[in-house]
């Protein structure tokens, strides 16, 4: 399997982290004297399967060594296609990952793409449970969802064959512009499933499997989530609390 990774730096930098200082965008906020996001690119270029790592950047953002460089778009999902434009046409996987993981390990990073290889799936979302996110990092803030299966939370890797990318960018386009119609978003989701959605949220009934298929329906391809046991893919940097809890763990764990 030919994987590369993409390495999304491309984020602003959003208001409350300014008063630290100027930089470029999110990825270069420094945890114990380092920028953030070389934790993350430590990480991905230490697994040997991952043939090349291609960095976006945020306008004015300085290149990471060993990554090949692209400059961001206005969007997220602009960033990825422009992550996706640098691949090499023989890439069958792609392991996207945010630059807001500094906890990030080889291990859980191959236990991921490990999971995706075993199936045939044009996208993989990574979550991980409570109980493995809070036995890891006591008192982390993280928002978990309440499924039939458990608590988890979302983590910062995906996995995708860069043919799908069209359908993935066109659904969240919709999604997009459609964000604050709630009419329009019914259309999308359809309405039985939305219902499933909020009765879920308070009674914890909706399973993953509900959510692999409406996700799937909606791609017009095969969509999987991966559950990790390793909560490192899930510890991000959201804001000056994450960022001060991500500086107390390096320290705790200083040998």
């Amino acid at each position: 399997m030919n994987w590369e990774a993409i390495l999304l730096a491309g984020g602003k930098l959003e208001d409350e982290f300014k008063p630290l200082g100027s930089f470029s965008g999110k990825a270069y906020l420094p945890i114990e004297g380092k920028p953030m996001a070389q934790y993350v690119l430590n990480s991905l270029l230490s697994v040997p399967s991952i043939k090349r790592v291609v960095c976006v950047l945020p306008e004015g953002g300085s290149e990471f060594p060993g990554t090949i460089s692209t400059a961001g778009g206005k969007t997220l999902v602009e960033s990825l296609g422009k992550g996706i434009s640098a691949l090499l046409s023989e890439t069958n996987l792609v392991l996207v990952a945010a630059c807001d993981l500094p906890f990030l390990t080889k291990k859980g990073i191959e236990n991921f793409m490990t999971q995706c290889e075993q199936s045939d799936a044009g996208l993989f979302y990574s979550f991980v449970s409570r109980q493995d996110s809070e036995a890891r990092f006591p008192g982390a803030s993280h928002t978990y969802v309440k499924l039939l299966e458990g608590e988890f939370c979302g983590g910062g890797l995906i996995g995708i064959q860069p043919a799908t990318f069209p359908a993935l960018k066109k659904i969240a386009e919709r999604i997009t512009e459609n964000r604050k119609n709630v009419f329009a978003l019914t259309r999308i989701f359809g309405f039985s499933f939305l219902l499933k959605l909020a009765l879920g949220k308070f009674l914890g009934k909706l399973s993953i499997s509900i959510l692999e298929k409406r996700a799937s329906e909606l791609l017009g391809f095969p969509a999987k989530g991966i559950l990790s046991h390793d909560p490192e893919i899930a510890f991000n940097v959201d804001d000056l609390e994450t960022l001060n809890q991500a500086s107390n763990f390096f320290k705790k764990n200083q040998p």
